[in-house]
């Protein structure tokens, strides 16, 4: 591709953090990677609703961060129960809507000047799940028949006409 356009010389464009606080976002990509100790981990790429910012997640897949891969598949609306050995395919979960949670860290840059940015502090599930053991009775939820007032409704219908429809 060739173009031609005019500089505008030197950008200096500020990169101030999004307040801290719960975001809608969407998973935009999922790349295998390893950490610097040799780790497989998952990068993935979150766009945040009504931004145009991308705030990236490193998870190692280690026995001891099976917490936080909990956590992001809740926040997909995954539970898997305790002791479960999941099976999951993050490209299903490209393009889906989340909810999460942002915070503000502030880091040094190779300058020396300190700098802040966002972080995912956590995901946050969907919705919470229920066991079915707490879940209540159907039956509690179903008011009594003999309960419902009808009476505005019999009194309606003594002041009509008595020509009834048939159905």
């Amino acid at each position: 591709m060739k173009f031609s356009y005019k500089s505008q010389g030197e950008q200096t464009q500020s990169y101030e953090p999004l307040p801290a606080g719960d975001y809608g976002a969407m998973l935009a990509s999922v790349m295998p990677k390893e950490s610097k100790n040799g780790n497989p981990m998952a990068q993935f790429e979150f766009l945040i609703d009504g931004t145009s910012r991308k705030i990236t997640e490193r998870i190692p897949l280690m026995e001891s961060l099976a917490w936080k891969w909990d956590q992001l598949a809740a926040a997909f609306g995954v539970f898997p129960e305790k002791d479960q050995d999941i099976d999951i395919n993050t490209d299903d979960f490209i393009n889906k809507s989340l909810r999460l949670n942002l915070k503000i860290e502030t880091y040094t840059n190779k300058d020396g000047e300190e700098k802040q940015t966002n972080r995912i502090g956590y995901f946050i599930a969907k919705e919470e799940p229920k066991s079915f053991d707490k879940a209540p009775k159907a039956a509690s939820h179903a008011a009594p028949k003999k309960e419902i007032d009808n009476s505005a409704n019999e009194k309606a219908d003594d002041e009509e006409s008595n020509d009834e429809v048939p159905f």
